[in-house]
C-alpha cells in the first residue's frame, strides 16, 4: 500500500511575493519494469528528471503531495475513478501540478489515445495508462462526482506524448479543469543530457515568469546535445481563445471557473 509523502516548502510569497501562485505537485518515474505486469525497456534518466522538477519546485515554495517511482507506479494513478476504474482522485488528479517521465506510445490505429505502461496493476485493470481513460481537473461535470480532481498542468516526459492527432489524446480529459499538456512530439531521448529539462521548464515558469510555451520550448532547446520535438497542447471556449492561451498562458493565470467547458484547442511545437 503507497504511502503519503509531503515535502518540506517554504512559502511561495516569501520568495517571490505578489505575483506567486503556490501550487501542490505530484510526480512519477518509471526506469524498471523487473516483475511488473508490463514489460518495457528499463530507462536510465527518468528518475533524475523528476528528482530535479521536485527539487526545483519545492525551492519555489511549491507543496509536494506524493513522489512515486517504479513498483509504486500504477495504470489507476492517472485513470479517472468515476467509471473507468482508477484512483485518480487519490494520486494523479488530487494536485494541480503532475508530472510522469517514463515510455509513452500512441494507438497504432484508430483515435490516436496515448498509452504509457506501468508496473503495478490494482485489481482487474490493465497496466497500461491509456489517455482514453483520463478526466483530469474535473470540478463541476459528471466525472467530478464523487470525487472532484485538481489537475491545471499535466507534463509528460516521454515519447508521443503530445503527437499527430493530440485532441484524440487529451480532448475528452482537458474538458473542463485541467489547462495544459506539455510533452513531445515523437521520440525523445533517454539522456543525461534531458534530465534537466523538467527543472528548467519551473525556473523558467515560475522564475522568470516565461508563458509556459515558452518556458517549455526553452528547456527543451536548452537540452543541446539532442534534438527532441517539444510540444504543448492547450484548450479554450473558441478557436481564438484557446489561441490566445496556448502563446500567452504564464503560471500568473488563475484557474478556470469550474462551470467553463473547453472545446477548443491549439497547440504548437519546437525541435529543440
Amino acid at each position: 500500500m503507497k504511502k503519503w509523502i509531503v515535502g518540506a516548502t517554504l512559502t511561495c510569497s516569501a520568495l517571490v511575493g505578489s505575483l506567486c501562485q503556490a501550487h501542490t505537485f505530484g510526480a512519477e518515474y518509471m526506469t524498471d519494469w523487473g516483475g511488473c505486469e508490463c514489460n518495457a525497456d528499463p530507462l536510465s534518466y527518468t528518475d533524475d528528471e523528476i528528482n530535479y522538477f521536485a527539487e526545483r519546485m519545492r525551492a519555489r515554495g511549491h507543496s509536494q503531495q506524493f513522489l512515486w517511482g517504479n513498483s509504486d507506479v500504477w495504470a489507476s494513478d492517472m485513470t479517472e475513478d468515476r467509471d473507468f476504474g482508477g484512483a485518480d482522485h487519490t494520486q494523479a488528479d488530487r494536485v494541480e501540478f503532475f508530472a510522469l517521465a517514463s515510455h509513452g506510445a500512441v494507438e497504432s490505429s484508430g483515435p490516436q489515445y496515448y498509452l504509457s505502461p506501468t508496473c503495478r496493476a490494482m485489481g482487474t485493470e490493465s497496466c497500461i495508462f491509456s489517455s482514453k481513460n483520463a478526466r483530469f481537473g474535473d470540478r463541476a461535470g459528471y466525472y467530478s462526482s464523487p470525487n472532484p480532481g485538481s489537475v491545471r498542468f499535466l507534463m509528460l516526459l516521454t515519447c508521443n506524448s503530445v503527437d499527430v492527432n493530440p485532441i484524440d489524446a487529451w480532448g475528452s480529459s482537458m474538458y473542463q479543469g485541467q489547462d495544459v499538456v506539455m510533452g513531445y512530439r515523437g521520440l525523445s531521448a533517454d539522456s543525461f543530457a534531458i534530465d534537466e529539462v523538467a527543472g528548467d521548464f519551473v525556473d523558467a515558469a515560475y522564475g522568470d515568469w516565461d508563458t509556459l510555451k515558452a518556458a517549455w520550448f526553452w528547456a527543451i532547446e536548452d537540452s543541446f546535445w539532442v534534438d527532441d520535438t517539444g510540444a504543448i497542447l492547450m484548450s479554450g471556449t473558441t478557436q481564438s481563445d484557446a489561441e490566445l492561451r496556448r502563446d500567452k498562458y504564464s503560471m500568473i493565470f488563475r484557474s478556470r471557473t469550474p462551470t467553463v467547458t473547453h472545446n477548443w484547442f491549439a497547440w504548437a511545437w519546437h525541435q529543440g
